[in-house]
């Protein structure tokens, strides 16, 4: 605010809503608002006795002689910053927020295939694997109906309670594979090589073994019904209580194998070697048993 320097001391207050008056009889003509911090100028007279008059903010009013037209600021320099206060008391502890959604499962089954790996309880149907490396992985109750596996590699792998009706594992390598419970049946496993591979109570109805190499297997209480072992390899296999009814053996090498209390009704038996073979309770292709010969066997019966 400009003011002469012989009223210097004066101060002057203005009403910026409705009239205002200063002094004796003195009137405001003219206000105006002061809205969101924004500064309006001011015009008035301002009498020797200091008295404001004729104030605009839109007009420069005219001022008699005894007045003096002065400009004023309806909002004032900045003041000094003061001092900081108190800090406040804390706040209290937020709500907790809403857990989040879980994330969508990550399917493992379609992981590329190696060693080890875990597939337990995968549905694999019709997967086309050839020469692969399974060796040591986790295929319990996995669903491997129709997989293409050939030459795979699954020595070491547990296919317990496993589902490959009808897989392809010609030449596939099961060397102590665990395939306890494994449904077989319809299998081609032709040249597939299961030395000391575990096959208790596995199904491989209709299975083709041709040529396969199961030296030391376990197909204890096995069902190896219509099973075709032609030329297959099982010297020193366990086939105790196994159900080999109308099974393939022609021209099998079952050397020293285990047949106590297994059932060979109808099994071909036409050119296999049987050196050593253990008969016990056995059912022979015939209908007899291996008890009613002494010593016991099923050779020519």
């Amino acid at each position: 605010m400009r003011v002469p320097k012989k009223l210097g001391t004066i101060f002057i207050a203005a009403a910026v809503a409705g009239v205002v008056s200063i002094g004796a009889g003195a009137v405001v003509e003219a206000s105006a608002s002061v809205t969101g911090g924004t500064s309006v100028t001011y015009q008035a007279c301002l009498s020797s006795k200091g008295a404001l008059s004729k104030v605009s903010s839109t007009v420069t009013p005219t001022c008699p002689s005894t007045s003096t037209l002065i400009t004023m600021d309806s909002q004032g320099p900045t003041g000094e910053t003061g001092a900081t206060g108190a800090t406040g008391a804390t706040g209290a502890t937020g709500a907790t927020g809403a857990t989040g959604a879980t994330g969508a499962t990550v399917n493992t089954c379609l992981s590329p295939p190696g060693p080890n790996l875990n597939f337990s309880t995968c549905t694999l149907s019709n997967f086309q694997w050839p020469f692969v490396d399974l060796s040591g992985a986790n295929l319990r109750s996995a669903n491997l109906t129709n997989a293409y596996l050939p030459y795979a590699i699954l020595d070491g792998a547990n296919l317990t309670g496993a589902n490959p009706i009808g897989a392809q594992l010609d030449r596939a390598s099961l060397s102590n594979a665990t395939l306890s419970y494994a449904n077989l049946s319809g299998a081609s496993l032709s040249y597939a090589y299961l030395g000391r591979a575990t096959l208790t109570r596995a199904t491989l109805t209709g299975a083709y073994l041709g040529s396969a190499n199961l030296d030391g297997a376990f197909l204890d209480v096995a069902n190896l019904t219509s099973v075709n072992f032609t030329n297959a390899y099982l010297p020193y296999a366990n086939l105790n209580v196994a159900n080999l009814t109308n099974a393939n053996l022609t021209s099998a090498n079952l050397t020293g194998v285990l047949l106590r209390s297994a059932n060979l009704t109808g099994a071909n038996l036409t050119g296999a070697n049987l050196t050593g073979a253990i008969w016990d309770n056995t059912t022979c292709p015939g209908g007899t048993n291996s008890m009613t010969y002494h010593p016991q066997t099923c050779v020519g019966h």
